[in-house]
């Protein structure tokens, strides 16, 4: 049963629960057992199996068993590890405890020890051990990734986060500054994906240790594909080009030659302006169908298939494009203006890809699709263009007169006029309805950032995780809810992500001290650094793979493939419990991107009741972007403040 139910695990899909956030951005948001693609089928010669929704003429591969050799090291990087089943059952109970009642903990506590006791504990982790064997990476990986694909939400805020950028500044003050910025950001993502291609870029680092650099196969040339039940991940090696989103307009931009000479920023620049002009003075409108990537996955898949037939050569351009470009003529004031239009603007979108928004003032940002790599990733991109512009080093050019452009059409049926343009209407009334049902609010914290938090003899990302804490306690009446935190876990081959369980019993009792009256300072202070230091530790297990969601997330996915394959077999009780899904709920969903390389990020929260809190810390300052569906982002945040103040002055 065991062998069976690995080679099952790659042919079908579990279904999705929500065990993790969405995101999970930062390695420093959630939501990758390679899905759907054995361990025997893990090769760079491995082609797509024909799909449905998927152009014949590309030469398409898997994403996910894709690879480019040189980035794939087994010898310098340990595989995940699989913990020890007493170790992660005494760790869930351990988080779980500050959540509960004493009565619901007990409950809970009698359903792990009958777990552990009737055996079925054991099977799923032999099965667990099975698929670890089998797989050519990790137990982990084919499930993760199934759970991304698997997803029937729509993409904007649920899984796909944002970045926005610092503004460029060009030297040459008369250069337009839109199309500047956007020809130097397709320069940096051209030199970029030789780089990943040719083995020239940095080994990643975290001070002696190398990380690992798997992910960077998919961070251009791929796209996510609607597919009914579940989406696929596609790559395309040979990209040589970028679509362009002008006005409702799609451009399919060359950026390579065929000898991979990369077009100079001079004629990126006029070509971009000739795009823009003509996608501005083109009398017809284009139907928007960029707005059904922002649906449903189950519809777009099918509304893709009608599209197909009459319009392959546009959905070839824009799968196998090395990325999406997209020229904004909305001009936004603020920055926190700017933030939404780049995470959840409605018009000028293709979601299924990552795409880099550039107003016409030249401000800037990218929106991430999220299915294939974390932030880490792409956020070592963004360093590598912000030092281009720091340098002034724009890029090896090509000849002149190398660069082309076409521009991209859609055909309708007549006969299929009225009903697309429904969809298109609904799909585009449905992404407002909801980006307009989300609050957020941005802050920059400029009172002390993490110098004056290590005086304090603290590590600032448990400081701030403490911070939201007693914020959280103080709005809610006294509660402690399920809070994740991302962690990176790339020290391991093709690792990804781990949670990291910010509330936990001394997290508890330093929110309930700290308020008293009848509390002294020492007394305060004394909880705050056990609860801080119980972070830092709990961040270390996660880091050498030793956390507990993933592994919880592993023998919960075995278990749905058991009943799924065997006729009588129930899901073990823990899983089921009510208890289990409030722990994996995540109201309080963060992730710490500490780097001076971008302005702003954030993400949506992965719960209706919940927050998603995006921050990051310089010496001085600090920024948040808090983001909520019940209009309290800005109350959240403002309580974070205050608790971050409250905090500090412990120690003054």
């Amino acid at each position: 049963q065991t062998m069976f139910l690995t080679k099952r695990l790659f042919q079908q899909s579990p279904q999705f629960t929500n065990n993790a956030p969405i995101h999970s951005f930062n390695a420093t948001i959630p939501q990758f057992a390679r899905s759907n693609f054995s361990a025997k089928h893990f090769s760079s010669k491995t082609s797509v199996a024909a799909n449905p929704n998927t152009a014949a003429p590309l030469i398409a591969k898997n994403a996910f068993s894709f690879t480019y050799p040189h980035l794939e090291n087994p010898q310098s990087h340990p595989r995940l590890p699989i913990p020890p089943l007493s170790q992660t059952l005494s760790q869930y109970l351990f988080y779980l405890k500050p959540l509960l009642s004493q009565e619901e903990y007990e409950k809970t506590e009698t359903l792990v020890s009958r777990f552990q006791e009737d055996g079925d504990a054991k099977a799923l982790q032999r099965d667990l051990q099975k698929l670890d064997e089998e797989s050519k990476t990790s137990w982990l990986e084919g499930l993760w990734d199934s759970m991304y694909l698997d997803l029937r939400c729509p993409l904007p805020i649920n899984v796909s986060p944002f970045i926005i950028l610092h503004d460029w500044k060009d030297s040459n003050a008369s250069l337009d500054p839109q199309i500047g910025r956007a020809a130097n950001l397709i320069g940096s993502v051209a030199r970029f994906h030789l780089m990943i291609q040719n083995g020239t870029l940095p080994q990643d680092r975290v001070g002696k240790n190398e990380l690992d650099m798997s992910q960077y196969r998919t961070l251009f040339g791929t796209a996510r594909i609607p597919v009914k039940g579940r989406d696929t991940m596609l790559k395309y090696p040979e990209a040589k080009h970028v679509v362009v989103i002008s006005n409702g307009h799609y451009f399919k931009l060359s950026v390579l030659n065929q000898d991979d000479k990369i077009v100079s920023q001079s004629e990126m620049q006029t070509l971009l302006t000739q795009i823009r002009e003509d996608s501005l003075k083109s009398a017809d409108p284009e139907p928007q169908i960029g707005a059904m990537t922002s649906e449903d996955r189950d519809i777009w898949a099918e509304v893709r298939q009608k599209l197909l037939p009459h319009n392959r050569d546009t959905f070839d351009a824009i799968d196998s494009a090395l990325t999406v470009l997209v020229l904004d003529q909305e001009e936004p004031v603020t920055l926190s203006e700017l933030s939404r239009q780049v995470f959840h603007g409605a018009q000028n979108r293709w979601y299924d890809k990552t795409q880099f928004i550039v107003t016409k003032s030249g401000k800037s940002g990218i929106n991430m699709e999220h299915t294939a790599y974390d932030g880490h990733t792409l956020l070592t991109f963004v360093h590598f263009n912000r030092n281009v512009d720091k340098e002034n080093d724009v890029q090896t050019e090509s000849s002149e007169g190398e660069g082309q452009y076409e521009q991209l059409s859609w055909t309708i049926p007549e006969e299929s006029q009225t009903s697309m343009m429904s969809d298109i209407v609904n799909a585009t009334e449905k992404h407002n309805a909801i980006a307009s049902a989300l609050d957020s609010s941005m802050v920059y914290f400029k009172e002390f950032g993490a110098q004056k938090i290590k005086g304090c003899k603290v590590s600032p990302d448990a400081f701030v995780q403490m911070a939201y804490q007693l914020a959280f306690y103080r709005i809610s009446g006294g509660k402690t809810v399920s809070t994740y935190e991302s962690a990176n876990t790339k020290f391991f081959f093709h690792g990804r992500t781990e949670t990291v369980r910010s509330a936990s019993p001394s997290s508890r009792v330093f929110t309930e001290i700290f308020d008293s009256q009848l509390a002294s300072t020492e007394q305060k202070i004394a909880a705050f650094r056990e609860a801080c230091e119980q972070h830092v530790q709990t961040l270390k297990k996660c880091q050498s793979g030793q956390g507990v969601d993933r592994h919880l997330f592993g023998l919960n996915k075995l278990s749905q493939q058991r009943q799924q394959l065997f006729s009588g077999y129930e899901i073990p009780e823990i899983f089921t419990d009510k208890n289990f899904t409030m722990f994996g709920s995540n109201i309080l969903s963060t992730s710490n991107v500490s780097t001076p390389d971008m302005q702003v990020f954030g993400f949506g929260p992965v719960h209706m009741d919940g927050f998603g809190i995006g921050y990051s810390m310089t010496a001085n300052d600090m920024v948040f972007y808090v983001t909520n569906y019940e209009g309290r982002s800005e109350l959240f945040m403002d309580a974070i403040a205050k608790a971050l103040r409250d905090i500090y002055n412990l120690f003054e």
